[in-house]
């Protein structure tokens, strides 16, 4: 996350009630969040924190911290990726464990960012620089009859 969208956490806090915004605090927000989480989820945890009825009594006393922030995308991303099995690696990798160990490490963090298996596979494969095979999909039963009665008649 760059300067620019942790300033725009900062102002949606604020907006929110939930933090009161002084000079400088931009680069105090950056320089804990900045590198620890993704833009879209850091918007996504200060929506989530500013519906929080239980946030509703710090209002005017106690403020949100980055640690909040930080928790709240570390729930997110945790309910993205609950309930999904990683799949082994591409058989391409199958030779090399510390490349399979990547290859599960991008899959859990592209599904962290996603939610989404198909594309949290291809991310993992592309940042590997792999490609997995295309599954085989179901023979046409009409092909399959018309290659046995050719192959009826050659015999």
């Amino acid at each position: 996350m760059n300067e620019e969208q942790t300033a725009n956490v900062v102002a949606y806090l604020n907006r929110a009630g939930l933090l009161y915004a002084m000079t400088g605090q931009v680069g105090v927000w950056h320089d804990a969040i900045g590198d620890r989480c993704r833009y879209e989820d850091a918007v996504e945890a200060c929506r989530n924190l500013s519906r929080d009825p239980a946030l509703a009594g710090r209002r005017g006393g106690s403020f949100l911290i980055p640690g909040d922030v930080l928790a709240e995308v570390k729930r997110i991303r945790a309910r993205r990726t609950a309930g999904h099995e990683v799949p082994g690696p591409p058989e391409v990798l199958s030779d090399d464990p510390a490349a399979g160990l990547r290859f599960q490490r991008e899959y859990i963090r592209a599904l962290g960012d996603s939610g989404d298996p198909e594309s949290a596979d291809a991310e993992a494969c592309r940042a590997l620089g792999v490609q997995r095979p295309a599954a085989l999909g179901a023979p046409d039963p009409q092909r399959v009859r018309a290659l046995l009665s050719e192959v009826g008649r050659n015999v």
